[in-house]
């Protein structure tokens, strides 16, 4: 008779029983889009962190022919690295699906360098800047050791601005409120 009453108690509410949809391995490696690797850690049954970095570098050479046949060469390099701590607060399981809110901080830099830009010299340009937001997102397990994700939320977006050559500068600042959703996939140790 106990066996029924828990049985019972265990399908009426998801929280009295552990759901088939909470994973049974703590720690995995986090893949996503945008851009990003990450890793990520349930805490406890209700929260997993999950800490994400980006690294891009590029580098642009263009060649412009003049009049008479001059040509100018310039090269562009250009550097960005973000890091982000995201929260996940489970909300609900049901059956494989995990429905969680997940508030996110980050920050990123970004640094760019332009040589031979007309006989100007280096132009050199710095961001600097911080990411808060918010989602609601699902995760669905595949199985014992991957599964995929997908968020939908508000982002806010604070960037300074400063670039500069010879004895010349500029700042900028930049605040913009928008919309972010990021997919991806875990795969579990």
């Amino acid at each position: 008779m106990r066996l029924l009453v828990a049985l019972a108690l265990c399908v009426s509410a998801v929280a009295v029983c552990p759901a088939a949809a909470q994973p049974t391995r703590r720690v995995g490696v986090t893949m996503g889009y945008p851009a990003g690797i990450g890793v990520l850690w349930h805490v406890t049954d209700g929260l997993a962190l999950r800490p994400d970095v980006v690294l891009t570098r590029g580098t642009t050479d263009t060649t412009t022919s003049g009049f008479g046949g001059v040509s100018t060469t310039t090269s562009q390099t250009d550097w960005t690295v973000s890091a982000g701590l995201s929260a996940l607060i489970r909300l609900r399981d049901i059956d494989r699906l995990r429905i969680y809110a997940a508030p996110r901080v980050a920050y990123l830099r970004a640094e760019t360098s332009t040589d031979g830009a007309s006989g100007l010299g280096a132009i050199e340009s710095t961001t600097d800047g911080v990411v808060a937001s918010g989602a609601l997102g699902v995760q669905y397990g595949l199985g014992d050791r991957v599964a995929v994700y997908g968020e939908s939320g508000v982002q806010y977006l604070r960037q300074s601005f400063e670039s500069g050559f010879g004895t010349s500068s500029s700042k900028a600042t930049l605040t913009q409120v928008g919309v972010r959703s990021a997919i991806g996939l875990v795969v579990y140790f």
